[in-house]
């Protein structure tokens, strides 16, 4: 990974995009050795925005964080606990940049996210997201 981070975002200039599938709390040591300010976004599938801050924290000169928004939430979640999540995303992970809102995981369906809650979701980040 540090070695195709390094010719590919270092040497060459692209952005790489990598799905941190599961719980990478355990191995952001390991991160650490990645190069730093490279165009290298994460998004991290945990479910938990703490960690989130915590990664974000650690390794925000190498990585940009993204994620944030369960989807869980947006499925299954009232339009206000929706809208606090939304805000608790940007409120955590937004400052000094560095940071992509986005679900946990992919939405693969109509019923990964009731449309009410995904647009209380989008609206509240267009409206508040600038920074």
């Amino acid at each position: 990974m540090k070695k195709y981070l390094e010719e590919m975002a270092v040497k060459r200039g692209y952005s790489i995009y990598f799905f941190m599938e599961n719980n990478w709390m355990p191995y952001l040591d390991l991160l650490k050795e990645l190069p730093e300010n490279t165009k290298f976004v994460g998004l991290f599938e945990t479910g938990n925005i703490d960690d989130l801050a915590e990664i974000k924290r650690r390794l925000g000169s190498r990585i940009i964080v993204m994620g944030g928004m369960s989807v869980d939430t947006l499925r299954f979640g009232t339009k206000d606990e929706v809208i606090d999540s939304a805000k608790k995303c940007l409120d955590l992970l937004a400052p000094d940049g560095g940071y992509i809102f986005s679900t946990d995981k992919t939405l693969m369906t109509m019923n990964d996210g009731t449309p009410e809650n995904v647009i209380a979701a989008c609206e509240y980040v267009t409206e508040n997201g600038k920074y």
